[in-house]
Parts: structure tokens; C-alpha cells; sequence
């Protein structure tokens, strides 16, 4: 993937080349290799927030929770106001069983971008947790509504019309889960 990265680029797409490979690396499970990356892209141009948050993905996934917590203020500090930012920090706090900071966290990502995935699933698994059904159906069908494509999506909302006890609503949702399912193609679910 070196060619990729070239001197004839500006430093901030060059940061961005680079935050793109780290998150390849660590969708591929090579977190050392993507926090290379993250370390290069933050050289190479401090101001983004991409690549302190890629770290802090990274000290998260290894309960580094005040390394991890360090790298979302470093990316406070670029001046954007980035839902993602918010986000992490409420995955910190949501991974050190702090829920109620962490919906607020959460809250104020879907503040700032309503159709933030990551935050409002979270909040959805976090009523699914304390049994506020109403909650976390409200929260799974607004997604469902933004990403109509996500065969995730009908699955867990017939979890909670299980919970509910609606047999008929959930075998439904499974069904639309599955009609989802079936439309990927075959190389998306080589699992």
C-alpha cells in the first residue's frame, strides 16, 4: 500500500490516505500496523480528527480507557465539532459502565448529525439493556428508516417485538431481515 502514498499530494490528503489505511488495518485486525498509520497521519497534519480517533479505537479495543479518552480530547482540540468525537467518548464511558454519560455523549453526536449510525444504535442497545423497549424500538426504526437497505436493522427490531411479546411482528420483521439478507450479493456474505 506504500505507492498509494505520494509527496505530491498536500499533507492533509496525504493525512487522509493514511487514516483510510489505518482503518483498513484495523478492520483487517492489524492494530499495530493501523496505529502506524494513525501516528503518520497525525505528523503529517495535526489538525484532523480522523486519525486521534482511529487511536482511540484502537486504546478502546485494549481497555486503555485514559489513553483512549486522550486522543478524543486531542481531537476536540482541532475546533470541529465532529459527532464522531462525541461518539468515542461515549464509548469510552459506555465501555467503563458509565451509561448514563454515556447517552449523553451519545445524544449529543445525533445532536449534531440525527443520522450518526454508531450513536443511535448505541443508545438503542442501551434501552435494550435497562428493557425500555418502547426506546429502543423508537431508536432502531429511526435508522431503519435512514438506512432501509440494513438487513441488521428488522432483525433486531423483531428482538424487540419479541421482547413485546408480538410473535406476528417479529416473524415479520425476520422475513424483511431475510428479503435484506437475500439482495447482498453472494461475495458480501462469504463469512
Amino acid at each position: 500500500m506504500d505507492d498509494v502514498y505520494t509527496d505530491n499530494y498536500p499533507n492533509a490528503l496525504n493525512a487522509q490516505i493514511l487514516v483510510a489505511r489505518g482503518n483498513a488495518f484495523l478492520q483487517l485486525g492489524l492494530p499495530d500496523e493501523a496505529k502506524q498509520e494513525f501516528f503518520d497521519a497525525i505528523k503529517l497534519d495535526p489538525s484532523q480528527t480522523d486519525p486521534y480517533l482511529g487511536q482511540a479505537t484502537i486504546f478502546l479495543s485494549q481497555k486503555k480507557f485514559s489513553e483512549s479518552l486522550a486522543q478524543v480530547y486531542k481531537a476536540k482540540k482541532s475546533g470541529q465539532d465532529n459527532p464522531s468525537i462525541w461518539y468515542a467518548e461515549g464509548a469510552i464511558e459506555h465501555a467503563q459502565g458509565r451509561v448514563k454519560n454515556a447517552m449523553g455523549f451519545y445524544q449529543k453526536a445525533l445532536k449534531l448529525d440525527d443520522k450518526h449510525y454508531s450513536a443511535r444504535l448505541a443508545i438503542a442497545g442501551i434501552y435494550m439493556a435497562q428493557d425500555n423497549l418502547e426506546g429502543a424500538s423508537a431508536e432502531l426504526s429511526a435508522l431503519f428508516e435512514k438506512h432501509p437497505e440494513n438487513p441488521q436493522l428488522p432483525y433486531m427490531l423483531a428482538i424487540v417485538a419479541a421482547k413485546n411479546g408480538d410473535v406476528v411482528k417479529a416473524r415479520e420483521r425476520i422475513v424483511e431481515s431475510k428479503v435484506l439478507l437475500d439482495r447482498l450479493p453472494k461475495s458480501a456474505c462469504s463469512w
